[in-house]
């Protein structure tokens, strides 16, 4: 049922961003990220977008399984197209029948909202299936270095980060093997009633909490046992920035700086 999750999960590989250091990758998407939620013209949008979906076939990421794995937010984000399609009324009408009614600037929003979100969806996929998780906590804790001089534990919250992102695809797994057992004992998750859909939520539901709880607690008395006290950490990979993080950094800003003086 939830197989094809692709939140959490990483895709080893030895493509160019898959070599890239972290902390590269995760300045490109705030910056991307940033500058989708802001931009309004939609050419600009769809240059940016057009180096997003390149940078994804360059990462040799299988479209297909990530596809899938976001068919659920591409759903919601359809929802969203349709709502701004419809629902807008300013501008030329392009097509009217009965009630529905189909503008210049609806159809521009709807078009615009759906490259922003989807854009951003996009970039936080290629992120998270090209780094590992503990490569990722390990940039975030570089990059928030600065806030140890107000006393922020950036250490612990770098370790929350990667625990949290280990634990995704386990929270996963164990749902699905929850489903399966409930399935075997008659749940009726596939039925066309709407009441027995939901009633065959609260056993999956309590399950997978328990053992959440659970595992947060082995792990909590496996950090006791270390004697682990939250003070400064090493780290047994040092990842140091080479000529390909500056070449990508380089493209990236040139292209941003020509999609914003051509349109």
């Amino acid at each position: 049922m939830f197989d094809g999750i692709v939140l959490g999960q990483y895709i080893p590989g030895e493509s160019f961003l898959h070599r890239l250091n972290p902390i590269t990758k995760i300045v490109f998407c705030l910056f991307f990220m940033i500058v989708f939620l802001f931009i309004e013209d939609i050419f600009q949008l769809l240059t940016l977008f057009a180096f997003v979906i390149i940078c994804f076939f360059i990462s040799s990421l299988p479209l297909l399984h990530v596809l899938k794995g976001l068919k659920t937010i591409i759903f919601f984000l359809l929802i969203t197209f349709v709502m701004h399609l419809f629902f807008s009324k300013e501008g030329v009408v392009l097509f009217e029948y009965s009630f529905i009614v189909i503008t210049s600037k609806g159809l521009y929003n709807a078009i615009l909202i759906f490259l922003r979100i989807f854009s951003i969806i996009m970039l936080n996929s290629i992120l998270t299936l090209t780094t590992m998780p503990t490569d990722i906590a390990w940039a975030i804790e570089k990059l928030l270095y600065p806030l140890r001089l107000f006393r922020f534990p950036v250490e612990d919250f770098a370790l929350m980060l990667s625990l949290s992102l280990r634990f995704i695809p386990v929270l996963f797994e164990e749902l699905n093997k929850i489903i399966d057992s409930q399935r075997s004992r008659g749940a009726m998750f596939d039925s066309p009633s709407f009441v027995k859909k939901i009633m065959a939520f609260p056993p999956i539901l309590i399950p997978l909490f328990v053992n959440s709880f659970q595992r947060a607690e082995e792990i909590a008395i496996a950090m006791e046992t270390r004697c682990y006290s939250g003070s400064k950490r090493t780290h047994l990979n040092i990842i140091r920035p080479g000529l390909i993080d500056v070449l990508f950094f380089i493209t990236f800003v040139s292209v941003a700086l020509i999609s914003f003086y051509l349109f």
